[in-house]
Parts: C-alpha cells; sequence; structure tokens
C-alpha cells in the first residue's frame, strides 16, 4: 500500500492510540464487506485500513514508519546521493533528536543520548564510517496465505502451513552482501554510508545497524537472485497454525515472532481463504443454501431438516403459502464470532410435478375453484 498510513486512518501524526483504536474502528464498521456485499472497492478500503491499524497500533512498528517516512528510507534519494546531494550527518542528527523531543542532544527524563551516553561508561560517539549499535535489526515480517473450508472457517481448525524466510546465516551466493556477484555498489542514502541508524525504544531510542543496508553502508544496484537482496541463506519450513472458529474470508491472522529471525524477530502475516462450497455459501456470519420443498409443502407448509457445512442438523419451518424465491431465515443458526451469532437462510425452490394423475388434477381444479 502506497499511501500514507495516517491518511489512510484520517488521522494526525500526533494522534493517540486512543485516537487511532476510534478511527479504526469507524472505517472499519464503514467498509466492513458484510455491509457492503460485492463490493470491491470498500473490501480494498477495508484491508487497507486494517493494514494501516496493524502498524499504527503496535508503538514500536509505529515509531519505525514515521522515521522511514521522516528520512526517506529506501532507494529514494538514490539519484541524490549519486549527485553528492545526499543527506547531510549533522542535519540528520539535529532532526531525529527533535523528533524523540531532546534538547542539546541529552533525553528528557533519561540519561541516554540519541548518538552516546552521558552515563560513567566509556562509551564514545560513533565516529563518521563506523557502527556501534545497541542491538541488531529487527527480523523481517513474512506474508503467506491458506485455503481453508466452509467447515473448518464455522468450527476452527489446525492447518500446517509452508513458509519462506531467511536465516541468520550469509547467503552462499552472494556471500551476504545482498547484491548479484559482480553488481556495483552505490552510498546507501539512508545511512549516508554509515551503516547505522537511529531506532526508538520506548522514550528512549538506541542506535541500530542501518534497515536498508544493514549496516554496509553501501547497496546493490542488482540484487543477489538467490536471497532477494537480503543477503541471508533462505529457507522453507512448516507450521502449524490455529484458525479460529468463525473466521472470514480475507481475514489476515497475526503470529507475533514467528518471522525471520532478527532483534525481535519479525511476525507472520497469514491471509485466509475460505473454498467454495458446493451446497452452502458463506455471507459474512450468515449460512445461505437453496432447498426444494414440495408442491404439498409450500402450499400447506412444514418442516424439514437440513445437515448444515458443519454436520449440526437445521430445523426449518416452511410458512404455508411459501412462494418460490422466498428467504426463510433461522435465527442464531450461522457461524459463531465473538460477540454475534449468524443466521441460517434457505432459499426456497418448488419441485413442481411434470405429470399429474386424473385424481390430482381433479383434487387441483377443486382447490383452486375454491379460491
Amino acid at each position: 500500500m502506497d499511501r500514507n498510513l495516517y491518511d489512510v486512518l484520517g488521522i494526525q501524526k500526533n494522534a493517540s492510540q486512543e485516537d487511532i483504536k476510534k478511527a479504526f474502528k469507524e472505517l472499519a464498521l464503514k467498509f466492513h464487506p458484510d455491509r457492503n456485499p460485492g463490493d470491491i472497492s470498500s473490501e480494498n478500503q477495508f484491508k487497507d485500513v486494517n493494514e494501516a491499524y496493524q502498524t499504527l497500533s503496535d508503538v514500536t512498528k509505529k515509531a519505525n514508519y514515521d522515521l522511514r517516512e521522516s528520512f526517506s528510507f529506501g532507494y529514494q534519494t538514490r539519484a541524490n546521493t549519486r549527485s553528492g546531494t545526499g543527506p547531510n550527518i549533522s542535519d540528520f542528527r539535529k532532526a531525529v533528536e527533535d523528533m524523540f523531543g531532546r534538547t542539546h542532544g541529552r533525553t528528557q527524563g533519561a540519561q541516554n543520548t540519541v548518538w552516546g551516553s552521558q552515563s560513567t561508561q566509556a562509551t564514545q560517539q560513533p565516529q563518521e564510517g563506523t557502527w556501534h549499535p545497541s542491538h541488531d535489526i529487527p527480523g523481517e515480517d513474512i506474508e503467506t496465505s491458506v485455503e481453508i473450508t466452509l467447515k473448518e472457517s464455522i468450527s476452527g481448525c489446525k492447518k500446517p502451513i509452508k513458509i519462506h524466510g531467511n536465516r541468520s546465516s550469509p547467503c552462499k551466493s552472494c556471500g551476504g552482501t545482498g547484491g548479484q556477484p559482480g553488481a556495483r555498489t552505490i552510498v546507501c542514502s539512508s545511512c549516508a554510508g554509515r551503516g547505522s541508524g537511529v531506532s526508538p525504544n520506548g522514550m528512549s531510542a538506541s542506535i541500530r545497524k542501518c534497515i536498508v543496508c544493514r549496516g554496509r553502508g553501501k547497496v546493490p544496484l542488482a540484487l543477489c537472485e538467490a536471497c532477494l537482496g537480503h543477503g541471508l541463506e533462505t529457507y522453507a519450513k512448516e507450521v502449524t497454525v490455529s484458525i479460529p472458529a468463525g473466521i472470514e474470508n480475507g481475514q489476515q491472522l497475526r503470529i507475533s515472532g514467528r518471522g525471520n529471525p532478527g532483534h525481535p524477530p519479525g511476525d507472520l502475516y497469514i491471509s485466509v481463504r475460505i473454498t467454495d462450497d458446493g451446497k452452502f455459501r458463506r455471507n459474512g456470519m450468515d449460512i445461505h443454501c437453496n432447498v426444494k420443498v414440495t408442491l404439498k409443502q409450500a402450499i400447506l407448509g412444514g418442516y424439514i431438516s437440513i445437515n448444515g457445512p458443519d454436520d449440526s442438523n437445521v430445523d426449518v419451518k416452511i410458512p404455508p403459502g411459501t412462494q418460490p424465491g422466498d428467504e426463510v431465515k433461522v435465527s442464531g443458526a450461522g457461524v459463531k464470532g465473538a460477540h454475534l451469532r449468524g443466521d441460517f437462510v434457505v432459499h426456497v425452490t418448488v419441485d413442481l410435478p411434470k405429470v399429474l394423475s386424473p385424481r390430482g388434477e381433479k383434487l387441483l381444479d377443486e382447490l383452486f375453484n375454491d379460491r
């Protein structure tokens, strides 16, 4: 998603966590697929709102996002770096100190500064071109998807999922540089070749390896095909994931700490897709199905029993005078969610006889003549 996350939620950058949560609830309710069935635009906006909230509601992720936006992390300023107009280190430091509320290099309410330490330890201020990290770089998130049946979405299940990620050991193809062997490198525009950057840590901040060049100070112009520029050995493994009962199609699960190794490790995000069922359809928390009733049942009414998608029996009362195409709803017999339960909706079709006996014709004549 290229849009600014604050713009997605319609809030200011200095919004509180309470404001972020309030904006998310309002927009999630507005664009929820259950309220906008079949509207692809609303579904995409719902996903964007969810993605923005996942980042801005997490203090660490929000801080990292703000930092990336402020200093244009990535390759955006590559052209400026090549022409000698890259970021000025002193301006960079001042901007970071201003961002975290520091005055004259000292953290308000703490003893640690952004670039050094005011304690009695003999910790020197980092020099140009050196790397003095207090922690390693955080692990990257892993995104994958899983398909489940309608029955599994109702009852919940455990699913084995294959994930692909990066180990902490260097890639054997590029030797950990992240570049295609022989590729030219340029100075990293994010850290101006220093290899380190500032990472917020609660009310203080620490110097960490640059997340763009990974502490190398340079970035390759052609990424390694084996590790896609990560510089780390790739891996594939299988993990078993618990899918909660009542999960909806397109919903994303987040498993903290199950992403790529790092400090802290990344998270694992799993998008859930519910496969089509030949008999039943799911719309939000409601279950829909088509059912044929006899002419007698349509005229006189009666009860039918339907074996639901989760193998439960649903008793449906067909009212007298039911017309073809009518919907009969059984309240509370749909999917059970955390706070509510959907309905079981039967779409009625009438099974009309193709041939009637003479007696049947006579009875029908008598029936309709009496009306």
